[in-house]
């Protein structure tokens, strides 16, 4: 299990660390930033639907993180880019709100 908070502690610097099958477990509060899974199993488990929000960045911060599936792209909060062959990856969250 890797503890992740309060805020401002970045999300995205525990899974970074984290290897499959970890636990990151998020305290209350509101996290502005992107996150971004890639190629790891892992659960993302926050302190209660409203008391963890991953909150979208304010317009003054240009979101970095998009997919493009046909010609529109689409900007993201929380990306999961689990394509590891042979086994692909699994990835739960729980327990949190996403808002942006």
């Amino acid at each position: 299990v890797i503890p992740v908070g309060p805020p401002p502690a970045s999300i995205q610097a525990a899974i970074d660390i984290a290897v499959s099958g970890d636990t990151i477990q998020l305290s209350a509060g509101t996290y502005v930033e992107q996150i971004q899974v890639i190629s790891k199993s892992i659960n993302i488990v926050g302190a209660g639907q409203n008391s963890t929000i991953i909150q979208a960045p304010g317009p003054a911060t240009p979101l970095t993180q998009f997919f493009t599936f046909g010609s529109p792209r689409f900007w993201c909060i929380v990306m999961i880019d689990n394509q590891a062959a042979p086994t692909p990856q699994t990835v739960n969250i729980s327990d949190l709100t996403v808002d942006g």
